[in-house]
């Protein structure tokens, strides 16, 4: 009922529905049923009844039974699919909403006797008697009106209950791969590969098998439990696009489910070529290797800040800036009431430049603060060299991050209210007096050339005693080097192309929904380096992490059916962009129709509609003209390739709507033909469908 359902939604009136074969084939599907369904029992007023409901994420359904002749036997039935708000129910308030439209649907056999609701869902049975929860105005509701019905709500095992189960699901039906064996066989004669393995030796046993289905004869390997077609070439891509696009399970269960079904010569190595090339599939968690980290020859000449907050307000300060040395680990933290660049500014030269001197480089993320002229120019009047870390690699500023998780767990074992301040003191002395187990002292250690007194310390040194000093000055390569020695080896992955790929996905790291795409691009690569590539993203370039980045692959399957295969990436990629308060830039996802995907349609699509068009359609949308421009100058001779860039640059919001706005705009100009050619090409019958 699916596609039905489908057809009459948003439909009001006698509006006319075009029947597509899959409705057509629902529709037939719905009379067989009609015609096969249980016989219904006729209601006998004297007879016990019960209610059985159910619900599952897209539908609900019930069941009237009556107890007669020793067995229950239904006397209705009741289904409905749910909205879109009610999917994102509750488990429990999709069972109560259930029995709220079952106990209304058959209210014409239920007013005024006595049953029981039957449900698999057993808070639901503690639900008329609870009153301690508040419930909200709409759970108050559905309860109310089935009270009004009955209150005697029982449970019982889903098993027990396939009728309501049954109504409540979508049917799964068996996929098919929309093969045409016979069409496949004349293929088959016409391939002279196929026909040489007739003729030659091979472990597979090949035989000639009548599919009576088609009454077509194949040519079949019968080395296995049941016959698997050889295929012709012109049939490989498509075999691999029917299976591949259904989950994209990967190369090796790719090949399972291929050669379970179908065999020919070198499928491995085409499967392979034809997934490694998929730009869906070129999307996994990359990590960069580990570096040796460099440690300065002296103190205070590599520091690390940060900020940490909003924090709850103690004494007016909601902020601490955090600054820590690399070679010492020395830490200071400065309460602030306010994160402008000037205060940070101000705080910086006043607790660490007047105590340690001016460091040579400095490390920050990209807040807005460490990013601001201000911050630049106050650095640059001081000789320090600024590092700031790529976007969304909080691990490269892993001192101060790690620092602040020891800090943020001092503060919060010794605080009883929210007065920080105050203990903030006794826990930088704490951290600084703590020996660090990978450089066999503390901090103040390193710093000072002894230990720190701390409360509790009764006991003076005895007499003549000579104090450890660590020996100044001190080689760095030795005590100094932070390995830790409990910490597990991570392990990294890089592809080997990476380093050579011209173009890569970068990983969107900023908060989206569960199901968008992890990655982003493909952009151009325009410098290369160990831990960071310059991209290109729009109209400017941007740092990003090796972390982040994949490289794009391209190719096409062998021997490709027509439509099938991925697409030439243009050489300029303008992805919309757009600027966080913090300076991020973040990467605008494109082309994420979500009814019609238009990625593999896009080279017909612009072979029919033409750059005048496309042109004219950009316009129309308010599409900025820079990107116009660069399409014409990436291709001043193509218009074919400079119509595919363009149709790429989609901005987010107008490409849920982008195959519909194309149609629209041939329908208004009066070029029916080519919108008709644009339907075909995205399998569609009529614009509405879009």
């Amino acid at each position: 009922m699916h596609p039905l359902y489908d057809a009459l939604r948003g439909r009001r009136g006698n509006q006319v529905v075009e029947c597509s074969p899959e409705r057509v084939l629902a529709f037939d599907r719905a009379k067989a049923a009609l015609a096969e369904a249980a016989l219904l029992t006729h209601p006998d007023p004297t007879a016990p009844v019960a209610l059985t409901t159910d619900a599952s994420d897209c539908a609900v359904g019930a069941v009237v039974e009556q107890w007669s002749d020793g067995a229950w036997r239904p006397l209705a039935f009741f289904s409905r699919r749910l909205r879109e708000s009610e999917r994102r129910y509750s488990a429990f308030d999709r069972e109560l909403l259930a029995l709220f439209l079952a106990t209304r649907h058959f209210r014409f056999l239920l007013e005024g006797r006595e049953f029981a609701a039957y449900v698999d869902h057993k808070p639901l049975i503690f639900a008329m008697a609870k009153t301690s929860e508040p419930w909200s105005a709409r759970q108050q509701r559905h309860l109310s009106a089935i009270s009004e019905f009955t209150c005697d709500i029982r449970h019982v095992a889903g098993k027990d209950k396939a009728v309501a189960d049954c109504l409540s699901r979508a049917q799964v039906s068996t996929v098919h791969l929309g093969i045409d064996y016979a069409e496949m066989a004349v293929d088959q004669l016409a391939d002279s590969g196929v026909q040489e393995l007739r003729t030659t030796d091979s472990s597979l046993r090949l035989e000639d098998v009548v599919f009576q289905d088609s009454g077509a004869t194949l040519l079949c390997d019968m080395s296995m439990s049941r016959p698997r077609p050889l295929v012709p070439a012109v049939w490989r891509a498509r075999i691999f696009e029917a299976v591949y696009s259904l989950s994209h399970p990967g190369v090796k269960a790719t090949v399972k489910l291929v050669s379970a079904k179908f065999v020919w010569p070198g499928l491995k190595k085409d499967v392979k070529t034809c997934a490694s090339t998929c730009v869906a599939c070129q999307r996994a968690k990359v990590k960069a290797p580990l570096g040796p980290f460099s440690v300065p020859e002296r103190r205070f000449e590599h520091v690390h800040v940060d900020l940490v907050g909003p924090l709850p307000p103690s004494r007016g300060f909601t902020h601490l800036l955090t600054m820590v040395d690399r070679t010492t680990r020395w830490p200071e933290v400065v309460p602030l009431l306010s994160t402008t660049a000037a205060d940070v500014a101000r705080a910086f030269i006043y607790l660490w430049v007047a105590r340690f001197g001016v460091p040579l480089d400095l490390t920050s993320d990209r807040g807005p603060q460490f990013t601001s002229e201000l911050w630049t120019s106050v650095a640059g009047s001081l000789g320090v060299k600024l590092h700031r870390t790529t976007a969304y690699h909080p691990q490269a500023n892993g001192f101060s991050e790690r620092f602040h998780r020891t800090m943020k767990g001092a503060l919060r074992a010794s605080l009883v209210d929210n007065s920080w301040v105050d203990k903030l003191p006794w826990v930088l002395l704490d951290l600084r007096s703590a020996p660090k187990e990978d450089l066999r002292s503390s901090s103040a250690e390193l710093v000072l050339g002894q230990t720190l007194t701390v409360p509790g310390e009764f006991l003076h040194s005895a007499p003549g005693l000579v104090p450890r000093v660590p020996a100044l000055p001190f080689s760095p390569a030795g005590a100094f080097r932070p390995v830790a020695a409990h910490h597990c080896i991570p392990q990294s992955y890089v592809p080997k192309d990476l380093m050579s790929a011209r173009y890569v996905f970068v990983r969107h790291d900023a908060h989206c929904n569960p199901l968008r795409a992890p990655y982003d691009g493909p952009f151009r690569v325009l410098e290369t380096g160990d831990k960071y590539f310059v991209v290109e993203v729009g109209a400017g370039r941007d740092r990003v992490t090796v972390d982040r980045l994949k490289p794009a692959r391209r190719g096409r399957p062998p021997n490709p059916a027509p439509g099938v295969g991925p697409l030439p990436v243009p050489a300029r990629m303008a992805t919309p962009v757009k600027r966080s308060r913090g300076g991020r830039v973040v990467l605008l996802d494109f082309l994420s129709v979500p009814t019609v995907s238009l990625t593999h349609h896009i080279p017909d699509i612009a072979e029919v509609i033409g750059w005048k068009d496309m042109r004219n359609l950009a316009m129309k949308n308010r599409m900025h003209k820079g990107k116009i421009d660069s399409c014409e100058q990436d291709y001043p001779n193509d218009s074919i390739e400079r119509t595919i860039a363009l149709m790429r640059m989609w901005d987010e919001k107008e490409a849920k709507e982008a195959s519909g706005k194309l149609i629209q705009y041939l329908k208004e100009t009066q070029q029916n033909s080519k919108a008709d050619k644009v339907l075909k090409i995205l399998g569609l019958t009529s614009h509405e469908n879009v």
